[in-house]
């Protein structure tokens, strides 16, 4: 009886050392209300137009094609993923070629602090939004504009913040709380603490919390 007893409790050891090591990080994992976002990595691709008009990416060392020419339009590779275009429909692409974010936007901008500004509508009726590399849109396509800077670069959020128009322009973060109100005429962008702004015709330079400080 007493080895029998020993043999039972070892056994069952071993099926509590198994549900702690495999099942319980598995429900964890599925308990979540977000999915992990994937560590995508940019690769070392360049975008080029064929000869069918169409664009695909070559690897900048060996000069070959990667991805094939099937796009309509695309842009480089920002923060692992590839703005392109199919049909009039914007998405996102990964360094395989796969599909990561389907195409159903009328307009994409390449991510940023990993958002991406995506929009539905046209013209006028247009209203931007900002999605994460899940697909996700974490915050809403209710905006009618939102500032970018597309020479330098900037398609977005900076330093966790982002200038969106909701009549008048204010700042909000990436869970889409009101950092700075809608009371400006215009806003930029922020860079080291601070962003520049338009208010009541005066351009003028605020901290995160409002304050005023001299502009560089």
């Amino acid at each position: 009886m007493k080895n029998y007893l020993s043999v039972s409790y070892l056994l069952l050891n071993k099926v509590l050392f198994f549900i702690v090591l495999v099942v319980m990080p598995f429900i964890y994992s599925c308990s979540k209300d977000n999915p992990v976002e994937p560590n995508y990595t940019n690769p070392d691709f360049f975008v080029y137009q064929c000869d069918n008009n169409k664009y695909g990416f070559k690897d900048r060392k060996t000069g070959e094609q990667v991805i094939e020419c099937k796009y309509d339009d695309a842009e480089e590779f920002t923060e692992g993923l590839a703005l392109v275009r199919v049909n009039g429909k914007y998405g996102f692409i990964d360094s395989k070629g796969k599909e990561v974010i389907s195409f159903k936007y009328d307009r994409c901008y390449p991510f940023s602090e990993g958002m991406a500004a995506v929009a539905s509508g046209y013209t006028t009726e247009r209203k931007w939004g900002f999605i994460d590399k899940t697909g996700k849109e974490v915050i809403p396509l209710k905006y009618e504009d939102f500032y970018k800077d597309i020479p330098n670069k900037i398609f977005g959020f900076r330093e966790g913040l982002v200038a969106v128009q909701s009549g008048k322009w204010g700042f909000v973060d990436k869970k889409e709380n009101v950092v700075r109100p809608f009371i400006y005429d215009r806003a930029y962008y922020f860079k080291d603490g601070a962003a520049k702004v338009v208010f009541e015709g005066y351009t003028m330079c605020i901290l995160k919390n409002g304050e005023q400080t001299p502009c560089d």
